[in-house]
């Protein structure tokens, strides 16, 4: 993992020593990019999950209520279906 180079050997091979270094990250840097992807994945979630749960919430409110409008309607008489003065013909 670690690569020295004396002085003598660096003078002819600058370029190589430069592109090793290049190609490799620092701990530094992989650190870094570590906290910043977990932030951006700690910020999505926090955003992502409650909004799940609301639209959960509100999905099941709105099944509700229709089914309570429904039981109302039929207590007044209504079909479940919303037609009325239909004569159904029933045939064999």
């Amino acid at each position: 993992m670690w690569n020295f180079t004396t002085i003598r050997e660096q003078a002819g091979s600058t370029g190589r020593v430069f592109t090793v270094i290049g190609r490799q990250p620092s701990w530094i840097t992989r650190a870094a990019l570590t906290v910043m992807v977990a932030a951006f994945a700690a910020i999505v979630l926090l955003l992502v999950v409650p909004a799940l749960l609301l639209a959960a919430a509100v999905f099941f409110a709105l099944v509700l209520a229709r089914r309570a409008w429904l039981w109302v309607r039929s207590l007044f008489g209504f079909e479940s279906s919303g037609r009325r003065n239909v004569r159904v013909i029933v045939r064999q």
